[in-house]
């Protein structure tokens, strides 16, 4: 979910014209420690509240800072302001709403997704297991595989053999694609896929240990871009999607066991609606 904010950004033209030498050696007297200090202290104060964006704090600051504008002499940007206003989006937090087969399952409790996922209602009869979402020379789950347009299901993490060795890296140190997830996104985005999900070991520890940037609302520009959507899924969840035809720890074992990528299309009616 999102609103729209109105954000003031103060300029000068006289800042722009300081490029000039002469005027940078006017205002440059006027430069010192002691008030650099005391802006510096001021500013960044409890009082301004950190000053997040299009909030009081915020507004504050600008208003602190245009008024030493006029005490400096530095006349206004445009139209008598020292304001350049436009508007940002402020994302909510508000988990999007799943559902597999006309089951609906619970945002934070079933699966989670952070704020900031572009508005959008995507339906499809159908969902790509893709192993664990990884393309390497060592080990390719999209090897002959096209996810275009495709809601796309992987396994977090990476798989390893029965010895715990990365069947990425031949080690026991795992590779990029078990530490940062975002890697999976970009690479299941880039090759067109509809929607992603992750299938992670435990939702509700995760829930906690986010639980700051999963309550914080985000800001951001006006943008017509759709982004594709990345949902954390519970084992249990993905067990109801994979319809009892097999489990989680099963394909794990067998892909551990077969040291060989393991993917299937699964017939089921999802839908992911995003407000």
């Amino acid at each position: 979910m999102k609103k729209q904010i109105l954000v003031y950004f103060f300029i000068s033209s006289k800042l722009f014209a300081q490029q000039q030498d002469s005027i940078a050696i006017r205002y440059s007297k006027n430069i010192t420690a002691n008030n650099l200090s005391k802006d510096l202290h001021i500013i960044a104060s409890d009082k301004f509240e950190g000053r997040e964006t299009g909030k009081k704090g915020q507004k504050m600051a600008a208003e602190y800072i245009a008024k030493q504008f006029i005490a400096a002499g530095i006349p206004p940007y445009k139209e008598n302001t020292y304001y350049q206003e436009f508007l940002l989006n402020e994302i909510l937090p508000t988990p999007a709403e799943v559902s597999i087969d006309g089951k609906k399952y619970k945002g934070n409790k079933d699966y989670y997704n952070y704020p900031g996922e572009t508005e959008q209602r995507i339906e499809a009869d159908s969902i790509l297991f893709l192993g664990y979402g990884i393309q390497e020379d060592s080990y390719n789950d999209y090897k002959d595989i096209g996810v275009k347009n495709k809601i796309v299901m992987i396994l977090s993490g990476e798989p390893v053999s029965k010895d715990s060795l990365s069947l990425v890296t031949g080690k026991a140190t795992k590779s990029i694609w078990s530490g940062y997830y975002k890697i999976k996104s970009k690479k299941a985005k880039g090759e067109g896929a509809k929607a992603l999900l992750i299938v992670v070991d435990n939702v509700v520890d995760d829930v906690l240990d986010n639980k700051h940037r999963l309550e914080t609302s985000r800001i951001e520009l006006e943008s017509n871009k759709v982004d594709m959507p990345t949902i954390f899924i519970s084992k249990n969840m993905a067990n109801d999607i994979l319809q009892k035809s097999s489990s989680v720890n099963e394909i794990q074992n067998k892909i551990s066991n077969t040291q060989t990528p393991l993917n299937s299309g699964i017939n089921t009616k999802i839908i992911i609606d995003i407000k």
